[in-house]
């Protein structure tokens, strides 16, 4: 029995007590659930973006790593200006024995692959097929687009994949590479997604590159001149898809300081 003053103070609070009823509990729900809706997909899109560009920039970091260690130990440590990858004389298939082949056997981990038997089996084929490869919008990429039978690929240690894509008829600028951040057998195969563009320059020729690099993301070099194309027109090229778009996708997120940025065509 409750007695005195602290016994009433008491009583009435337990007397204050009740239960929710079952409206409110399906509107707090309710809210819970619209909060969810709106917030998860945005965390996770968030992360996507984190994840892809620390995968981006490490790959980038490996070849780059790799492409050095090929000048000073195989090159005569002249710095990249000094690379020759396209000479004839060695009967070279657009630079892949003395160039991608060399470069890819000083990264450790990395397995490099031979020539496809088509372009459907042209990134890191482990005999199984894959997703095909698109453009940013969507759109199927064929033959000598995005990947092609002529060209070698590489397995990365952190699961990327990087094509060299040779050009030898392209003048100086010899060709492309590009990085498939997560493997032909995971992700979008999508151009700017899980795939990245790149551009491989004749150093050599005698033109303005002189950087100490021959790898450049695709848009930032003009035949063998580097060019500083505006935020406005890397922006609008990656996301152009009308065009297919994504080409520059690599150069403006490396143009925003290694980030996805909010306008980023995600």
């Amino acid at each position: 029995m409750l007695t005195g003053t602290t016994g009433q103070l008491n009583l009435s609070i337990i007397k204050s007590k009740r239960a929710f009823t079952l409206a409110e509990v399906l509107i707090t729900l309710g809210v819970i659930g619209v909060v969810a809706a709106i917030t998860i997909p945005m965390l996770i899109s968030n992360y996507q973006k984190i994840v892809t560009v620390q995968r981006l920039k490490g790959t980038y970091a490996q070849v780059l790593q790799g492409m050095k260690m090929v000048s000073n130990q195989d090159f005569g440590g002249d710095g990249m200006d000094g690379w020759s990858c396209d000479d004839a004389a060695f009967g070279d298939h657009y630079g892949w024995t003395r160039c991608f082949h060399l470069t890819f056997n000083k990264i450790a981990g990395a397995s490099v692959f031979d020539r496809p038997k088509n372009y459907e089996q042209a990134m890191c084929y482990a005999g199984k097929d894959y997703k095909q490869y698109t453009w940013l919008n969507g759109a199927a990429a064929g033959e000598g687009k995005l990947i092609s039978s002529v060209s070698r690929s590489a397995s990365m240690p952190n699961g990327a994949c990087i094509l060299w894509h040779g050009a030898a008829w392209a003048g100086d600028s010899r060709g492309l590479l590009f990085i498939d951040i997560d493997g032909p057998y995971n992700g979008q195969n999508r151009l700017g997604h899980d795939l990245f563009m790149f551009q491989y320059v004749q150093a050599n020729s005698g033109v303005s590159v002189g950087s100490g690099t021959m790898f450049y993301p695709y848009g930032t070099v003009k035949d063998t001149t580097i060019i500083n194309p505006s935020r406005a027109t890397l922006r609008n090229d990656c996301g152009d898809k009308k065009r297919n778009g994504g080409r520059t996708c690599a150069a403006l997120i490396m143009y925003d300081g290694w980030q996805i940025s909010r306008d980023y065509p995600w």
